[in-house]
């Protein structure tokens, strides 16, 4: 199912960095196998002098009767005059209501690379517990 959907994020994800000069919005909504749907949103946003794109997937399927599955994938990237500057990937899995796993992937911009780092919980208020200064 979501090697279906990943050709259509590809394009968005590997894009030379574009001057917006206003807010884009771009969606995208469909069916998969598994009695799914997809649904694709990408914003992109000036910010004092950078561009801030956000890229949100939602996939609802049913791969096995009576197991409902929810897939919800964010991406938010901020792309400057001389590169990207920060990515942020938000990947969240619930099964029937619950949730399974929920993990932030962040990478930022340094002097000599990309620093990077990851958080996982599996509510807001287990974020906030665990992780204070990132929720």
């Amino acid at each position: 199912m979501l090697a279906r959907v990943a050709p259509l994020l590809l394009p968005l994800l590997l894009s030379p960095p574009l001057r917006a000069r206003a807010g884009e919005v771009c969606r995208f909504a469909g069916a998969t196998d598994y009695d799914g749907r997809v649904a694709v949103l990408a914003e992109a946003t000036p910010v004092d002098g950078a561009v801030r794109v956000d890229v949100r997937l939602q996939l609802d399927a049913t791969p096995m009767w009576l197991v409902h599955t929810r897939y919800l994938m964010q991406e938010i990237s901020l792309w400057r005059p001389d590169g990207l500057a920060l990515l942020a990937v938000n990947s969240r899995h619930s099964s029937n209501g619950h949730i399974v796993r929920q993990q932030w992937d962040v990478f930022e911009r340094a002097a000599d690379g990309l620093e990077a780092y990851r958080v996982q919980g599996k509510t807001l208020a287990g974020f906030r517990q665990a992780h204070p200064g990132f929720a």
